[in-house]
């Protein structure tokens, strides 16, 4: 009798490592680290795609966030000028005529309008940008270098 027991214990908890399982493989394939660390020039364009895997999920909604030294803030994509400083397209921000103080981590989170729940929020490990001023040190040759972690 103690052994039905066991194993009736047993059987009700596999099922639940199971759907954990899968759960955590399907994130980590979901979420794959940043590749790189950009670096640019002032005055250039630096764009970021989002890490986030869209197969994934489904119905997504993307927002950016940047964590600098002493602050971190939500992008605003609004223009007040006609000058847009970031535009985002699908999965990607292009951070337009980049300056030094826009150096810092850059984080896309994204909401799920259906897939695996509604209204489910999912943030990315950050892509880092340097920027330099016109002449970097680390300018070798073509007006930016992309360095792959990987």
């Amino acid at each position: 009798m103690d052994r039905l027991v066991w194993f009736s214990l047993l059987l009700s908890y596999l099922p639940l490592t199971v759907t954990v399982t899968e759960s955590v493989t399907k994130n980590e394939s979901c979420f794959p680290p940043p590749k790189k660390i950009l670096l640019r020039q002032t005055g250039r364009i630096a764009v970021l795609n989002c890490p986030i895997e869209s197969h994934c999920f489904k119905d997504l909604r993307y927002r950016w966030f940047v964590f600098k030294e002493n602050m971190h803030a939500h992008l605003d994509f609004r223009s007040d000028f006609g000058l847009e400083k970031y535009t985002q397209e699908g999965a990607s921000l292009q951070i337009n005529s980049v300056q030094v103080n826009d150096s810092g981590i850059y984080h896309c989170a994204v909401e799920s309008g259906v897939d695996p729940a509604p209204r489910a929020q999912h943030v990315a490990l950050g892509t880092t940008l340097v920027v330099r001023g016109k002449n970097p040190k680390w300018h070798t040759g073509p007006r930016y270098v992309d360095v792959d972690l990987r």
